[in-house]
């Protein structure tokens, strides 16, 4: 299976999970993080730097929809 396909079933999965995932640049001021998730007014959120690559995002997607899965 190519990446691409992976990150768009991570993804699917995310939003089968009520998870908004959002691209921004995350490298700039003061911030420095590859993404991570957060909680706002009740919603899950996961923030994901855009300029990974794409074998980046699918390391910190998956990583992250595992945790979330183990929570719940």
């Amino acid at each position: 299976m190519k990446d691409d396909e992976i990150l768009k079933q991570l993804e699917d999965k995310a939003r089968n999970l009520s998870v908004l995932i959002e691209y921004d640049d995350l490298k700039k001021g003061v911030v420095n993080t590859p993404g991570g998730a957060f909680l706002l007014r009740g919603k899950k959120h996961i923030l994901v730097h855009k300029h990974l690559s794409l074998k980046e995002k699918i390391e910190l997607l998956a990583e992250i929809l595992s945790n979330m899965e183990k929570e719940a």
